[in-house]
C-alpha cells in the first residue's frame, strides 16, 4: 500500500515536472511536447532516481537504528497497538524521500535540458503527427 501511495505521488508530480520543463529549457532546443517530457523523466527516474532512492533509505534505515526510532526500524510490521503508527511514519518517510529524489532529479533534468531537449525531440518525431 506504500508503494501504491508513492506511485501515484511519483506519477503526479512527474506530470508536473513535466509541464514545468516543457516551458523552461535552458539553452536553444525546445520541446514543448509534455508527453516526451513525461517519458525522459521516467526513464531517468527509473535509473537515477532508483539509485538515490535505495541510497535515501539506507541512510533512513542507518539513521533510524542510530536514533532508535522503532516505527523506522522494522519496516513493514505493523502489529499490536502501534501497527497504525508505524505505518504512517513509514509512508511519511517513504514520501519524504521520493520528494527530495524527485528535487535531485528535476534539477538535474533543468541543468541537462537542452540535450535531453534534442533526444526528445529525436525519439519523439514519429510520434508528433499522430
Amino acid at each position: 500500500s506504500k508503494q501504491a501511495f508513492g506511485a501515484c505521488y511519483a506519477h503526479v508530480l512527474n506530470m508536473i515536472i513535466a509541464a514545468v520543463i516543457a516551458g523552461n529549457v535552458r539553452g536553444e532546443v525546445a520541446l514543448e511536447d509534455q508527453c516526451a517530457w513525461y517519458a525522459i523523466n521516467y526513464l531517468i527516474d527509473t535509473t537515477l532516481g532508483l539509485v538515490l532512492s535505495i541510497g535515501f533509505l539506507r541512510l533512513l534505515d542507518y539513521v533510524a537504528n542510530q536514533r532508535d526510532w522503532v516505527s523506522l526500524k522494522h519496516t513493514g510490521v505493523y502489529v499490536g497497538k502501534e501497527g497504525i503508527i508505524h505505518w504512517i511514519h513509514q509512508m511519511l518517510a517513504w514520501l519524504g524521500i521520493l520528494s527530495i529524489v524527485k528535487a535531485i532529479i528535476c534539477l538535474f533534468r533543468w541543468l541537462f535540458s537542452a540535450p535531453l531537449a534534442y533526444a526528445g525531440a529525436v525519439l519523439f518525431a514519429p510520434l508528433q503527427s499522430n
